[in-house]
C-alpha cells in the first residue's frame, strides 16, 4: 500500500500579496493548504514545507545577474512563512537556495536543519506518494512534482492549492500539461468522487 506525504513549497510572504515577488491571490490557497494538513494529521502523514532560504547576495537568482528581484532572504519577515498557514510544530522544513550559486526550483534541492536532503527524508519514512501544493504552480510547484516523478514517486498536484505567478497568461496552463504529460495527477481538493 503506497504511503504518502504532504509537501508544501513555499507558501511564504514574499510570495503573497505585499511580498518581494507577488502571486497573485496566493493568499487564498491557504484554507485547503489548511484542510490538506488536517488531512494528513488525522492520517499520520509526514508534513513537509520548503522553503526559499537565501543569502543577501545570491548570485545566479537576484538580478542583476539573476531573474528575480530580491526574496526569501534569511531570517527576514517575506521568508517567513504566511501568517495564515497553519503548520504543526512536527512539519519538517527544508530549506533550498543557501549557496551563493544555488538557483533551486525543487523542494528536492533543499535540506533539513540536519543537513538530509528532501529525498533522503522521503526514502526515511517509506514515502512513495508525494500530495504536493504550495507556491508557485508554473515554477516551484511544477519543478518538485516532475523531479518527484523522475525519482520514481506518485505525485498529486493539487490545483486549487496552487497558483501560477502570473494568472493573465497561460503559463500555469502551461505547467499543468507539461506535468500531465509526465504522468502526474492534476485534481482538486478534495478529490471528486468517482461514480
Amino acid at each position: 500500500m503506497s504511503k504518502s506525504a504532504l509537501l508544501i513549497v513555499d507558501p511564504q510572504n514574499d510570495f503573497c500579496p505585499g511580498g518581494a515577488i507577488p502571486v497573485r491571490n496566493a493568499d487564498k490557497i491557504f484554507p485547503v493548504v489548511n484542510k490538506l494538513i488536517e488531512r494528513a494529521k488525522k492520517e499520520n502523514e509526514p508534513i513537509i514545507v520548503s522553503r526559499c532560504w537565501h543569502d543577501d547576495d545570491n548570485r545566479v537568482h537576484f538580478k542583476l545577474n539573476g531573474p528575480w528581484d530580491k526574496h526569501g532572504v534569511k531570517f527576514t519577515k517575506g521568508a517567513e512563512f504566511h501568517p495564515a498557514l497553519q503548520l504543526p510544530e512536527d512539519a519538517i522544513i527544508v530549506s533550498k537556495g543557501m549557496g551563493l550559486n544555488e538557483d533551486a526550483y525543487p523542494a528536492f534541492d533543499g535540506r533539513d536543519e540536519f543537513g538530509r536532503s528532501l529525498l533522503e527524508i522521503l526514502r526515511l519514512k517509506f514515502i512513495t506518494r508525494l500530495e504536493i501544493t504550495g507556491l508557485a504552480l508554473d515554477y516551484c510547484v511544477k519543478a518538485s512534482a516532475l523531479k518527484a516523478k523522475k525519482y520514481g514517486f506518485d505525485v498529486v498536484v493539487y490545483k486549487n492549492a496552487t497558483m501560477p505567478v502570473n494568472i493573465n497568461s497561460d503559463d500555469g496552463y502551461k505547467a499543468e500539461l507539461e506535468m500531465q504529460k509526465a504522468g502526474i495527477l492534476i485534481t482538486n481538493f478534495p478529490e471528486p468522487e468517482l461514480h
